[in-house]
Parts: structure tokens; sequence; C-alpha cells
């Protein structure tokens, strides 16, 4: 029992120093760098020691499953398969006819001013004086949303995707190394990357689609009519959910999308880095005819494999890349130069459009990874060169890989208009910049 009538200040100081040294007596079993080492797994996804490579093929199972369920692909990793299913996909054409609607109702908003109409069809700035901006807003990204999706599946049934079938060996026998044609070491960078590039994709789609929920209602919830029109309510919620439903299927597909993209990428850099792996070794020791001519057809074999990978997702990247640019350019424009709605909203919109550029900026820092590791190559096959002696066709062969990896177009392409070089993201950002002035300049006195 504690006497309280005896815990005056000094009674109080001591039992809380009691109570201090307990705990820090406790806490002195905890490593501290242990708690940041979680922590930054926890946040980064990679994997912990106890994982296993079984652990990042359920997420590639399930993460193939998504991409299905919301029609990035028909067939997902398995892109070799003669005959691809011909059932008709009902919950995929069910949502993009639903898309389609709403895309209507969104452009009958911004061009009808009759009040009657924008009830019926549940406008959410429903008599407010920014009902024009939003709609306008809504209207725009939902364009693009619909008709990049409709091309999105015309590309699958081109098999632009065929660079994906490796996944589907990978599900089957494992990251073994000789299947991936990568070093070991390699192999296990190759598993740990796909590991927290799949995580990263899950967390990304899942706060995505809370956030955007969140912004569309807090405009409704904000509306003060909302509470005011009973009729309001019913057809405002009826068309929010619709719209809800519609805005996740077009997350859905376009982070599958982006994975797709991504994952193709992610293989044939780990595979050269394999090559750079190689070369590098070869430097200090004796590389005899047998060895460089098997050295030298492994990596042609990869740089034909990835330019032929390049050059069909081309367009799909620089689509991409475009579409988000714009998206994350009209975010900036509506959030911090506009600031339209509430302080709130507008600086959730505006910080939405610069986490799109920082996205687009880690993606140029990765693509630009080829020509380093090509530039690698090249310096590496200059020391091995003079320090070795080689038949003439050896010889010629390396001169040829050499000529090969100085070409101009080697790397990630941005459809038929440049690749992804070292001062891509520069550049990039420069007309990105432009573009906001322009637009700023042009538009904002109509707002």
């Amino acid at each position: 029992m504690i006497n309280f009538d005896s815990l005056r200040f000094g009674g109080i100081f001591n039992l809380y120093n009691k109570l201090k040294l307990k705990l820090i007596s406790q806490w002195q079993h905890i490593s501290l760098s242990a708690l940041k080492i979680k922590l930054i797994k926890l946040l980064s996804g990679l994997p912990d020691h106890s994982s296993t490579p079984e652990k990042t093929i359920e997420k590639l199972v399930k993460y193939e499953k998504f991409s299905i369920f919301f029609g990035a692909s028909r067939v997902g990793f398995n892109q070799n398969v003669s005959h691809r299913p011909t059932r008709t996909d009902y919950f995929g054409l069910t949502m993009r006819i639903i898309g389609q609607i709403n895309l209507a109702r969104l452009i009958c908003l911004t061009v009808i001013d009759n009040e009657d109409y924008q009830l019926y069809l549940g406008d959410i700035a429903y008599k407010t004086k920014h009902r024009t901006v939003v709609n306008f807003l809504l209207t725009v990204v939902f364009l693009f949303g619909v008709i990049n999706s409709e091309w999105l599946v015309l590309y699958d049934k081109g098999g632009a995707f065929s660079g994906l079938s490796i996944y589907s060996a990978i599900i089957k026998n494992g990251f073994d190394p000789v299947l991936l044609q990568m070093t070991s070491n390699q192999a296990i960078k190759f598993q740990r990357s796909i590991h927290i590039l799949i995580t990263q994709l899950n967390r990304s789609f899942k706060f995505c689609c809370l956030f955007l929920a969140a912004r569309y209602f807090s405009i409704l919830l904000f509306n003060p009519n909302f509470y005011q029109d009973k009729e309001f309510v019913f057809y405002s919620l009826v068309w929010s959910l619709i719209a809800i439903s519609v805005t996740f299927t077009l997350i859905g597909k376009y982070f599958a999308i982006f994975g797709y993209l991504i994952l193709i990428q992610v293989y044939h850099l780990v595979r050269l880095e394999s090559v750079v792996e190689l070369a590098d070794s070869y430097r200090s020791s004796k590389f005899s005819n047998e060895l460089v001519s098997s050295f030298t057809k492994y990596t042609f074999d990869s740089l034909n494999q990835s330019e032929k990978c390049f050059k069909r997702t081309g367009f799909l990247v620089l689509c991409i890349f475009t579409v988000i640019a714009f998206i994350g350019d009209l975010c900036i424009f509506y959030g911090f130069i506009i600031r339209f709605h509430s302080p709130l909203f507008a600086n959730s919109v505006g910080s939405m459009g610069c986490v799109v550029f920082i996205i687009i900026g880690c993606l140029s820092f990765i693509a630009r990874e080829f020509i380093i590791k090509m530039e690698r190559l090249y310096s590496h096959l200059h020391v091995i060169c003079p320090y070795n002696v080689f038949n003439v066709y050896n010889q010629l062969k390396l001169l040829q890989l050499m000529e090969r990896l100085s070409e101009p177009n080697n790397g990630i392409q941005l459809g038929s208009i440049a690749t992804i070089g070292k001062d891509f993201f520069i550049r990039f950002m420069l007309e990105i910049g432009s573009s906001l002035m322009l637009f700023t300049l042009n538009f904002k006195r109509y707002f």
C-alpha cells in the first residue's frame, strides 16, 4: 500500500527516479542499432534474414493475380502461352462501361450549368464557387485515365510484355542463377530487389487509394449543401461510389502496368550488372580464348534481349512519363498556384504533384544506371584487351562488343524520341518547369 500522505514533492521525485532507473535497466538489454535496422527494414520493405526466396515467390504470385484482376494483362507472367484465354472478362468489361459512363457524367457536369442536372448527376461541389475548377480537374484526369486504359488493353494484346515470361519460370523453379543467367551474388541481389519492389508497390497502391478517397469525400462532406438537401445526399453518394470504384480500378491497372515495366527493366539491369561483375573479376586474371568466346556470346545475348525489350516498351514508357508528368503539373497548378477549395486540400493536392515528380526522378536515376554499367563494362574491356593474348576471331569479337557498348541507343527508350541518359532528369525537369510556367501564365486568369 502506498501512503499518500507521505507523497510530498520529495517523495514524488524519489518515486520518479526509481521508475526511471527501472525503465533504463530494462532498455539496456535492447540494442538501439537493432531497432534502427528493424525500422529501416519495415519502411523500405527489406526482407528479414529469416525470409526465404519462397516468400518472394509468394509475393510474385499475389502480384500476378492482382494484375490479372485489374485487367493489366490477361495471362500475367506466362506470356509464352500459345493460346490466350478467350473467355470474356465480365468484371473488366463492366468496369470499362462504368468508367465511360462516369467520364460522360463529368463532361456533362463541366459543360452544363443547370442546378437540377448537377443535383441528379451527384456533383460533389454542388452550388460552391469552386465547382467548375473541381469538375474540370476530375474530367481531365479521368479522360487521360480512360483513354490510356483502353490503349493498354491493345498494348497487352500485341505481346509487349513478353519479357515477363522469366518471372513465370522463377515461380516454377525459384531464383536459380543458371535459370536467370546471372552470377550468384547478382541473383541474391535480384531476389531482394524484387521483394522490395512488390512490397512498395502494394503499399503505394493502398496509400494512393486511401488518399484519393479521403480527398474526394472531403470535398463532398465539406459542402454545406450536403446536409441541407436529402436528394443531393442520395445522388451524390451513389455517384461517388461509382466514381471511387472506377478510380480504384484504374489505379490498380496503372500500378500493375507500372510494376510490369519495372520488373522487366530490373531483370535486364541485373543481368548487365552480372556481365560487369564477370568483367571485373577477369581483369586480374588471365583470359583464355574459350573464356572470352563464352563471355562475348553471353554479353551480346544480354544486350540483344534488353534492346529488344526496350524497343517494345519504349512507347509505353513515353506514355506513362508524359501522362504522369501532366497530372503532376495539374496537381501543382491547382494546389500551390490556384490554391482552390481549402488550404488543407490545396496543400494535399500540391504535395501529391511533388511526390509524382520525386517518383519520376527516382525512376530516371534507376534508368541511367544502364548507361553507367555499360560505360564501366567498356572500361573493363579496355583493361582486359592489352594484357591478354587472343586469337584474331576473339579480338574481333571484343572490338565488336566495345563498339556495341558505345552506341548511343543503349538503354531504356522513350519511344523513338530519346534514350534515358545521365542528364535526362535535369532536362526533363526543365521541360516540366517551362510547361508549368506557360500553363500558369495562360490559364491562371480563367480561375
